[in-house]
C-alpha cells in the first residue's frame, strides 16, 4: 500500500514538473474540484514572467514607440500592467494612470452590448428588418429588397459601401445630431445583405440610432446609464465632443499623437477631431477603465454584470458569422475574432491619433488591452497579442495538418470595404489593393506593394504577416460570381481579373497624360502668342481660339479631379456642397468633347488647311473626347449615389 502511495506521489510530482514546462495554457484543480488560475499563457509564458517579457518586447522596439499602455488580466485578476513612454515626447511627459487615449472602434462594443441588452428585454429582434425600428423611408439608397437585420449590422454584412463624405470635423460648432449625421453620410448599398462582409462605421452608428429609438434615451445617456455607471467607469467619455466627461476632456488635451517608423517621425499635436458618427469611434478613457470594461466581458467565473441573464452574454460570445463554410468563428455578435494558438475575440480601434486593442479568450477569461498614441500602430497592438496567445501554427486546427499545395494565387485583390457607386468609385482602384506575387515556396506569396507575407497553413487557410507585429487568418473561398475571395477579419478581399484591372488603371494614367499635355501645349502656345504680339504678327483665328479653350477646359477637368479625388487622399475635406459644385462643373466639362467633335468636323470641311494643323486639331479633339469619356465612365458627376 505504501509503495503504491509512493509511486502515485512520484507520478504526480513528475506530472506537475512536466506541466510547468508545457507550452500550452493549463489549469490546476484544487482539492474541492474548483478551478484555480492559469499558470501560463497559450504561448507558454509563465504569468510571473509576463511583466518582464512585455517590458522586454517594448524595449526592443522603443525607437518606434511614443507610448504604450498594456494590461493583462484573467477574469477579474490583474496579471501585469505596463505603461511605457511619453504622452508628450517634447515635454517629456510620461504616461501614467491618468493618461487618456482614444479607443477608436472599440467604441462599437458599447453599441453591440446596448443592442444585446435590449434584445434581452425583448425590445429588439436580431433577425427582424431594421426598417421596423427606423423612421419611414430613413434608408434612401438601398439597391436590394432583402431585409437588413441587426445581425447583418453586427456582422458588417448589410452591403453598404464606404462613406464618401466627412464624418469628422475640426470645430465643435460643426457637430450635428446622430440622426442628421446618418442622413448626411448615408452610403449606397452595393451588395445583397448577407453576401459580403465589409466593415461599416455607418452600419454600427445606425445600430446606435436604433438603440436611441427603442430606449427613448440619447445614445450617450443610454451608455452611461446602462454600461459606464454600472461598471463605475468614471474616466471614460463617449460623446463626440467629450461633453459627457469634463475630466476626460481636460486630460485629452495633454495627449500628443504621433506616427513613428524606422524612417519617419511626425508629431500630430493633440490631433483632436470630432467624429459625427461618434458611436463608431469616440470612446476615450484611461487604461484602467478599458480594463474594467474588458474584464466585465471576459468573465468566465462570474456572471457578466452588464446582463440580467448570463445566457445573453454567452449568446453574444457565440459565432454569428464563420469563415467560409468552416466552423472557424469570424464574428461573434459584434466581436471580431483573431486566430492565434487560441481563438480570441474583441475589437481593435484606430483614430487620427491613437491605436488600440481589446481581446480576450472567451474560454478562459485571459484578456489583453493595449493603448498607444500612434496612428495605425501594429507592432505593439498585435505583437503583444502574439506574444501572449502564441501563433496560429500551434493551434489545434493546423498542428500536424496535411494539406495540398497552394493554387496559383498571384494577382491583384481589392477590398470589399470600398466604393463602387458615385464619384468615389475610382477609389477602389487607388487604394486598399493587395497584389500578390509568387515566391520560391509554392505555399507562400509576397505582397508586391508594401510589405507582407501570405503563408498557407491548412487547406483554405492562410496567415498574412504584415511583418510589423500583425498576423491574421485569411480564409480562401469563392463568391457567387466564381471569383476567388480571401476572407479576413473585417472584410472580404476579391481577386480582380488582371486585364480589366490594368485597363482601368490605364484610363487614369491616360487622363493624367492628357491634362499634362494640355498644360504643356498651352504654355508653348502662350509663349508663341507673346512672341507674335511683340512682333505684331497676325492674330490667331477663331478655330485656334476654340482649340485653346479646349486645352483650358482639359486643365480645369484635371484641377477638379485633383480637388474631388486626389486631395482627400492627402487629408483634404469631402463636404457635400463643395462636392456638388465640383461634380456639376465636371458634368459641364464633359460636354466639351461633344462640342469639339462638331468643331473638328467643320475644320475638316475647310479647304486649304495645312495637314499639320488638321492633325493638331484632331489630337486636341481626341484629348477632349477622352476627358469626357473618363468623366462619364468614372461617374465623376454623380454626387447623389455616394
Amino acid at each position: 500500500m505504501r509503495k503504491r502511495i509512493k509511486k502515485t506521489g512520484m507520478a504526480l510530482i513528475i506530472f506537475v514538473l512536466m506541466m510547468q514546462f508545457c507550452s500550452i495554457s493549463i489549469r490546476a484543480e484544487s482539492k474541492d474540484g474548483e478551478k484555480e488560475t492559469l499558470v501560463t499563457t497559450p504561448s507558454g509564458i509563465a504569468y510571473e514572467n509576463l511583466q518582464h517579457e512585455i517590458e522586454q518586447f517594448i524595449k526592443e522596439r522603443e525607437k518606434g514607440c511614443a507610448s504604450v499602455s498594456v494590461k493583462v488580466f484573467e477574469n477579474d485578476r490583474d496579471i501585469c500592467s505596463v505603461q511605457y513612454g511619453y504622452s508628450d515626447i517634447d515635454n517629456k511627459r510620461p504616461v501614467d494612470e491618468n493618461t487618456v487615449y482614444e479607443w477608436g472602434s472599440i467604441s462599437k462594443l458599447f453599441v453591440w452590448i446596448s443592442v444585446m441588452q435590449l434584445y434581452e428585454e425583448g425590445k429588439i429582434n436580431l433577425e427582424a428588418d431594421i426598417r421596423d425600428y427606423l423612421p419611414e423611408n430613413f434608408l434612401t439608397k438601398l439597391s436590394s429588397d432583402t431585409p437588413i437585420t441587426m445581425l447583418n449590422l453586427m456582422n458588417h454584412t448589410a452591403g453598404w459601401q464606404e462613406v464618401a463624405y466627412d464624418i469628422e470635423v475640426k470645430n465643435e460648432d460643426e457637430i450635428i445630431s446622430l440622426e442628421e449625421a446618418l442622413k448626411m453620410s448615408e452610403p449606397a448599398q452595393i451588395h445583397e445583405p448577407g453576401s459580403v462582409c465589409a466593415y461599416s462605421n455607418w452600419g454600427a452608428s445606425l445600430a446606435a440610432f436604433i438603440v436611441e429609438r427603442i430606449s427613448g434615451e440619447s445614445y450617450v445617456d443610454y451608455v452611461h446609464n446602462h454600461i459606464l455607471q454600472p461598471l463605475d467607469m468614471a474616466h471614460t467619455s463617449i460623446a463626440a465632443d467629450f461633453s459627457d466627461n469634463s475630466w476626460v476632456r481636460e486630460q485629452r488635451t495633454l495627449l500628443n499623437c504621433y506616427i513613428i517608423t524606422q524612417d519617419y517621425y511626425e508629431d500630430y499635436g493633440n490631433a483632436i477631431s470630432y467624429i459625427l458618427l461618434y458611436p463608431a469611434g469616440s470612446a476615450t478613457g484611461t487604461l484602467e477603465d478599458l480594463t474594467t470594461f474588458a474584464k466585465a466581458l471576459a468573465q468566465t467565473d462570474e456572471p457578466c454584470p452588464l446582463f440580467k441573464n448570463q445566457e445573453t452574454m454567452d449568446l453574444m460570445k457565440s459565432s454569428s458569422l464563420n469563415f467560409g463554410d468552416s466552423d472557424i468563428p469570424r464574428v461573434c455578435h459584434g466581436f471580431w475574432t483573431l486566430q492565434y494558438a487560441k481563438d480570441v475575440i474583441g475589437h481593435s480601434g484606430n483614430t487620427n491619433g491613437c491605436s488600440s486593442v481589446l481581446m480576450f479568450d472567451p474560454e478562459t477569461g485571459l484578456g489583453v488591452v493595449v493603448l498607444t498614441n500612434e496612428v495605425g500602430e501594429t507592432a505593439f497592438n498585435y505583437g503583444i497579442l502574439s506574444l501572449i496567445y502564441g501563433d496560429y501554427s500551434d493551434s489545434e486546427r493546423v498542428v500536424n495538418t496535411v494539406f495540398s499545395p497552394s493554387d496559383d494565387l498571384a494577382g491583384i485583390y481589392t477590398s470589399s470595404r470600398t466604393f463602387e457607386k458615385g464619384f468615389s468609385a475610382i477609389y477602389k482602384y487607388m487604394g486598399s489593393l493587395m497584389p500578390l506575387s509568387a515566391t520560391d515556396d509554392v505555399n507562400q506569396y509576397k505582397i508586391s506593394i508594401g510589405q507582407g507575407i501570405l503563408t498557407k497553413v491548412a487547406d483554405h487557410q492562410y496567415i498574412l504577416d504584415n511583418e510589423n507585429g500583425w498576423r491574421y487568418l485569411m480564409y480562401e473561398t469563392e463568391n457567387a460570381d466564381g471569383q476567388r475571395v480571401f476572407q479576413m477579419m473585417s472584410a472580404d478581399v476579391v481577386q480582380e481579373e488582371t486585364l480589366p484591372f490594368i485597363l482601368k488603371i490605364v484610363t487614369l494614367a491616360m487622363f493624367v497624360i492628357v491634362v499634362l499635355m494640355s498644360i504643356i501645349i498651352l504654355i508653348i502656345k502662350f509663349i508663341i502668342g507673346v512672341i507674335r504680339a511683340v512682333k505684331k504678327q497676325k492674330k490667331e483665328d477663331a478655330l485656334v481660339v476654340i482649340k485653346n479653350i479646349t486645352l483650358i477646359v482639359n486643365i480645369i477637368a484635371g484641377v477638379l479631379f485633383y480637388c474631388l479625388i486626389l486631395l482627400p487622399l492627402d487629408g483634404g475635406s469631402v463636404k457635400k456642397v463643395p462636392v456638388m459644385i465640383q461634380c456639376v462643373l465636371l458634368a459641364a466639362v464633359s460636354f466639351t468633347g461633344i462640342i469639339d467633335t462638331g468643331v473638328l468636323i467643320k475644320i475638316y470641311k475647310q479647304k486649304g488647311l495645312a495637314r499639320k494643323d488638321r492633325l493638331m486639331y484632331a489630337v486636341t479633339t481626341v484629348g477632349s473626347v477622352y476627358v469626357s469619356i473618363f468623366i462619364w465612365y468614372w461617374q465623376l458627376f454623380d454626387f447623389w449615389s455616394c
